[in-house]
């Protein structure tokens, strides 16, 4: 048996120390970065959401006070149905005005913000003639926002424009990939479930259950286990069904708004401009109308929460603005 030569024997037990070091620091770093950048969903008794079996996790109800990342105290109230106030009388009491429902992610819901700094609050504020709704929900896909809005559609009194926050991340998130799954039971644990559909060869929507994550040996311990996983699933297993999920649920969308007589929006929140402009002639080509935001002379880090990216108040109050001003004519006058 050949022995290491003495002189060697220093230099690689520094090298195993190192390592060992190095493999230390960087879980007890990525523990701390998992925790800043979570956000607790169903199963939690600090999160504001709780487990669904349609839509996988939803809104619950009630009044909610917290510290953000910003280090900012939140404020926020939720009404029947997870959908968040958008008034100081905010309330579910039966209401004749017409309806504006916005759905998806945290986008439209304000993550990160008190109720009167949100789209939806300046957007009622511009508009008292009709009554907003917001279902936004931290983490929603598009897939979940159809879903939602078949649940509340139904049971809406006038409803008349839908809006639907397009975000890029939700191309992704429609077909429930490996590394979504990994990141959200990385922040909730197993208890989240995810619902997701893909396409089938003639090209209809496939819709399956909430499912959860099954994680490698060793990421239920492991950060880095977890961040390996994550990292080779959004490099090796990118799908090719993002696409033509994304537009079958837009002409969905649009179908249950045409069945309930009520205008579909496309919202471009968060889209790069390739992609924007992509969905833009997809949405001209099939009559579904858009809102496509100038912003125009400012920064991002003028516009986004620096803490985790989140649109600030001044980005909604910008949204608002704009949006009300497409929306306006469309709106009838209340008697």
């Amino acid at each position: 048996m050949m022995l290491m030569p003495m002189r060697l024997k220093p230099l690689f037990f520094i090298i195993i120390a190192t390592t060992i070091g190095l493999f230390i620091a960087s879980e007890i770093y990525l523990r701390f970065l998992n925790h800043r950048a979570c956000f607790a969903l169903a199963g939690s008794s600090t999160g504001i959401c709780r487990h669904d079996a349609v839509l996988g996790w939803t809104n619950k109800e009630g009044e909610f006070t917290f510290s953000a990342a910003t280090d900012q105290t939140i404020h926020l109230r939720l009404r029947e149905n997870g959908r968040r106030a958008v008034s100081a009388g905010d309330s579910d009491a039966p209401d004749r005005r017409e309806k504006i429902i916005l759905v998806g992610g945290s986008f439209i819901f304000g993550q990160g913000l008190s109720d009167m700094q949100t789209f939806g609050w300046k957007l009622q504020q511009r508009l008292p003639a009709i009554k907003v709704l917001n279902y936004g929900v931290q983490a929603y896909s598009t897939y979940q926002s159809l879903l939602m809005l078949e649940r509340i559609l139904p049971h809406t009194t006038n409803p008349a424009i839908v809006i639907y926050g397009f975000m890029n991340h939700h191309l992704e998130r429609n077909i429930a990939p490996t590394y979504w799954r990994a990141m959200l039971n990385q922040c909730n644990g197993p208890s989240v479930y995810i619902p997701y559909a893909t396409v089938d060869k003639a090209g209809r929507l496939i819709h399956h259950p909430p499912e959860t994550y099954t994680p490698w040996p060793l990421t239920k311990h492991l950060k880095i286990a977890q961040y390996l996983h994550i990292f080779y699933d959004m490099k090796f297993n990118q799908s090719p069904d993002i696409h033509p999920v994304m537009q079958r649920l837009l002409l969905e969308m649009q179908d249950w708004c045409q069945q309930y007589e009520c205008q579909f929006f496309v919202a471009f929140l968060n889209a790069a401009p390739p992609l924007q402009n992509a969905y833009s002639r997809f949405c001209d080509q099939n009559n579904i109308k858009t809102i496509r935001y100038d912003l125009t002379g400012y920064t991002t880090n003028q516009l986004r929460n620096p803490a985790d990216g989140h649109p600030n108040e001044m980005l909604n109050t910008l949204w608002a603005g704009q949006t009300s001003n497409v929306l306006s004519p469309l709106i009838t006058p209340q008697k």
